[in-house]
């Protein structure tokens, strides 16, 4: 009975466990070498971009007026933006939120400039109906950090600019006006007054591939915090075409989110999406934030909208176009309100 029990024993002894936990730990080290080849093909796949990006947007009612004759509210945007090459160890790779939870990304500043014009539905009344909205533009020049991973984009800037008569809205909107051959805007002088801009803003994009390079739907969310505009929105996409790895889509001037190009193939692309948002305030629809001009619009605090998109890039450049109906943004709205946005990027 005795030598049973020492049998027993034997494998429990200090020798044979340093034996076993070395088997375990050359067992891990071999497995570890036959996975590198494998992690080495998946992060090559994620490179970083170093290209500089060059982007024109110009949003307007009228790209869609033959169809809903609008002119009107959100009436016009222009926009022109530079965006840096990325880079994986400056300051802006720590302005981030959620990309810190990924081990690899890659950082990029956007500068911009940025202008946007309001207008009532009665542009030839000198004096606008109370249940109609005001005139206003604002022009602003914004600074942020956007963050890449494989799968995830986001954004966080800040906004600062000017609302009312310094924005030049009625310059730029009636010399637009008696190019076109169309009527001037009259009440141009009950305009919102002069007032500093101050805007945060965070957007967020996530792109779950359905089939690789081919399509996809993309989550998305934006919050904006200001004397601007107080907002949480979010909403998705489902993008369908060729060469739409690392990139994240169509962005219109009003999400605040920029335009990458990663690749520089041939891309090809159509997108439809839906966004809701809930709205804490709005300048142009509210008037000014102290003294100044104030409207007596109720504020519709939930909003929807859907949009058409298509765009089209080869090398180091791409061309795009998004159509946006969106709900009434305020309960004396006499209808719902679309616009286009047409967006042209070069890389270098």
């Amino acid at each position: 009975m005795m030598s049973k029990t020492k049998e027993l024993n034997v494998p429990m002894s200090p020798k044979y466990m340093l034996i076993y936990l070395s088997a375990i730990s050359r067992v891990r080290h071999i497995a570890l070498l036959l996975l590198l080849p494998f992690i080495a093909f998946c992060e090559s796949d994620f490179k970083k971009d170093k290209h500089h990006i060059l982007s024109v947007v110009s949003e307007n009612d009228f790209y869609f007026e033959d169809f809903i004759r609008s002119d009107k509210y959100y009436t016009a945007g222009h926009y022109l933006s530079y965006t840096s090459k990325e880079f994986d160890d400056s300051f802006l790779n720590k302005i981030k939120l959620f990309s810190y939870f990924s081990r690899h990304s890659f950082a990029r500043l956007n500068v911009s400039l940025s202008q946007e014009i309001y207008t009532p539905a009665n542009k030839s009344a000198t004096k606008p109906s109370s249940d109609d909205m005001l005139y206003g533009a604002a022009v602003i020049v914004s600074f942020s950090s956007i963050n890449r991973t494989k799968n995830f984009m986001e954004q966080l800037g800040i906004d600062m600019g000017l609302a009312g008569p310094l924005a030049l809205g009625e310059q730029i909107q009636n010399s637009v006006h008696k190019l076109t051959d169309k009527n001037p805007s009259r009440g141009w002088d009950t305009q919102i007054k002069n007032e500093f801009l101050l805007n945060l803003h965070y957007g967020m994009i996530y792109s779950v591939k359905l089939i690789d390079n081919v399509a996809d739907i993309l989550p998305q969310g934006q919050i904006f915090l200001g004397n601007a505009y107080t907002a949480i929105s979010a909403g998705a996409r489902l993008r369908i075409g060729y060469g739409i790895k690392n990139d994240f889509g169509i962005q219109k001037y009003k999400s605040k989110m920029s335009q990458v190009m990663v690749d520089n193939g041939l891309k090809i692309y159509a997108l439809a999406g839906v966004n809701g948002s809930l709205v804490g305030s709005d300048i142009f629809i509210e008037g000014n934030t102290f003294k100044g001009v104030k409207s007596h619009l109720n504020l519709e605090r939930t909003l929807y909208e859907y949009e058409l998109g298509v765009a089209i890039g080869y090398k180091n450049i791409s061309l795009s176009y998004l159509f946006t109906r969106g709900s009434k943004k305020f309960k004396e709205q006499d209808e719902f309100h679309s616009y286009g946005s047409l967006r042209l990027d070069m890389s270098f």
